[in-house]
């Protein structure tokens, strides 16, 4: 409501705005709305790359994957040690089934800042797919030990899942 109230009202609109607005839209899956706005985000500072990142993300989920690689390719060219690009490469890879070019990217986000925890769901995704286990299960643990959480299904798949009682 407020960013709206603020593009309705300002003569000078900020891209933070629409970046907000299609936030929000996309969180309810509106993607059609969000890329819309994360556009016009982008059209008023095509300097950042988290906007075009955004209409990259937005791609993926339509399943448009060659349209999301080439805005990541592009983000990744004018950025090169930019870890979450190469984390969103991976995960588009993965989505494609090309797990072996997900990995390589998602670990150059590593070498970029080893401490990159997006990079580890990427990577244990990546390798249970491939059927590595251990490797799988070493992302599981970095990734758990942040605090984050894993689905119960993959972790069944990793072979990690808890005998903790459920809880109805």
């Amino acid at each position: 409501t407020l960013w709206s109230y603020i593009i309705q009202h300002s003569d000078s609109v900020p891209d933070i705005a629409y970046f907000a607005i299609g936030k929000e839209l996309e969180r309810k899956g509106d993607l059609d709305g969000a890329m819309e706005n994360y556009k016009r985000a982008w059209s008023l500072s095509p300097e950042n790359n988290k906007f075009k990142g955004r209409m990259g993300a937005i791609l993926a989920k339509k399943g448009d994957y060659s349209g999301a690689m080439s805005i990541y390719r592009r983000i990744l060219e004018a950025e090169p040690s930019n870890p979450a690009s190469f984390v969103d490469m991976g995960r588009i890879l993965a989505m494609m089934g090309r797990y072996d070019e997900a990995i390589q990217s998602s670990e150059r986000a590593l070498e970029l800042d080893p401490g990159y925890f997006p990079a580890f769901p990427v990577l244990m995704t990546a390798y249970l797919e491939k059927n590595e286990i251990a490797r799988a299960r070493e992302f599981h643990h970095k990734y758990i030990g942040k605090g984050f959480t894993v689905s119960p299904d993959i972790e069944e798949r990793l072979g990690v899942l808890t005998d903790a009682p459920a809880i109805y």
